[in-house]
């Protein structure tokens, strides 16, 4: 029971590991600066189109339509009401996917971002020996457990609507643990494994990817700021791959 509780604090350990690794290396920075401006760039392209072919629109036209009827300050505060009730939600739909969409666009610089961290950490190589189709192979793989992540993610949201507090103590752990996996997939494809190899070296030591994962999960939950904090978990997975492959 020691040893589950020292992995598991161990695994949450290796989170802050990498934030404070990622940002205190800013020749690390470059590889997160281009997945940051294109996703606020599609955010500006969203937000500015929303709002000016679908928001504005609705707005004028229910304005339009209340003071037809002579209530001119209904009118107003409606419009008031339902600019802003849009704006808020368009803002937390963006929020919700911001992470994701940080993630897609930064895939391949991640890749050559952890290959640099370890080979100014632990001396491995720039070019680690992995075939190209050892790299189809492992994106191929990537994807699927996204997707099955996303996929057991799904009943986990719509349980929340009924028992909030329930599901998202089983997203934390089930949805936290895949998040441990695929946030160390990368060191781990350096060492020439696969996704189910990675699952296999730390089959006695899955405490130590739940804590991982279970604190990336309670991260990613912060509207906006979760996106400053991705590189550090890529790195954090990073750490722990490393560190707990000298261990075993």
């Amino acid at each position: 029971m020691f040893s589950v509780g020292s992995d598991f604090s161990r695994g949450i350990g290796y989170v802050f590991k990498g934030i404070m690794g990622f940002w205190k290396r800013p020749r690390l920075w470059v590889y997160a600066i281009v997945p940051f401006i294109c996703v606020k760039a599609l955010f500006a392209v969203v937000s500015y189109y929303v709002m000016n072919s679908h928001v504005k629109p609705l707005v004028e036209r229910l304005t339009a339509m209340i003071s037809s009827w002579g209530m001119e300050t209904l009118a107003v505060v409606a419009g008031f009401v339902v600019h802003w009730t849009a704006v808020i939600a368009f803002f937390l739909f963006m929020a919700s996917i911001t992470s994701m969409l940080f993630e897609m666009f930064g895939g391949v610089f991640f890749t050559y971002m952890v290959r640099r961290y370890e080979h100014i950490v632990y001396e491995r190589p720039l070019d680690p020996p992995v075939t190209w189709r050892q790299d189809l192979l492992n994106t191929v793989g990537c994807v699927v457990y996204s997707v099955g992540t996303v996929i057991l993610n799904i009943p986990l949201l719509l349980l929340g609507f009924v028992f909030p507090f329930f599901a998202h103590a089983l997203a934390a752990c089930f949805v936290g643990y895949r998040y441990g996996i695929s946030y160390c997939a990368e060191s781990g494809f350096n060492k020439g494994w696969s996704i189910a190899l990675l699952q296999q070296r730390f089959a006695g030591r899955k405490a130590v990817l739940y804590g991982f994962g279970m604190m990336v999960f309670l991260l990613l939950m912060i509207p906006y700021i979760s996106i400053l904090l991705i590189p550090g978990f890529v790195i954090g997975g990073t750490i722990l791959v490393n560190e707990e492959h000298r261990r075993a």
